[in-house]
């Protein structure tokens, strides 16, 4: 059974292989997430109780909440930007943004 499911995967197109290939990486990575998460919240609530994994859920809650607004959409404003200046052929400009957001991020 599982050399007919490789023999289906090798007659397949070069970008489709690529596209299931990395899925299949992105899902895996996610599953071991998952399950590290779990386990990460068993030990913290076995050794240090349930109350500290509440306020630490809250904190980490909070901090997400605030990078998110400190972002304010700039991940997606910079990809705008920087096709429509590629789409210009205008890479002065692609340059100055990303300087920009360099010297603004990665103090």
């Amino acid at each position: 059974m599982l050399k007919a499911l490789l023999n289906k995967f090798n007659g397949l197109d070069d970008n489709l292989k690529e596209l299931l290939s990395k899925s299949s990486q992105a899902f895996s990575l996610q599953i071991i997430g998952k399950f590290a998460a779990y386990l990460f919240t068993v030990v913290i609530t076995r050794n240090l109780g349930a109350s500290v994994w509440g306020a630490f859920t809250i904190a980490f809650a909070l901090l997400r909440l605030v990078g998110m607004i400190g972002s304010l959409g700039i991940n997606t404003s910079v990809i705008r930007f920087i096709s429509e200046y590629r789409i210009k052929n205008n890479t002065q400009k692609i340059s100055s943004l990303i300087s920009k957001l360099h010297s603004r991020f990665c103090v």
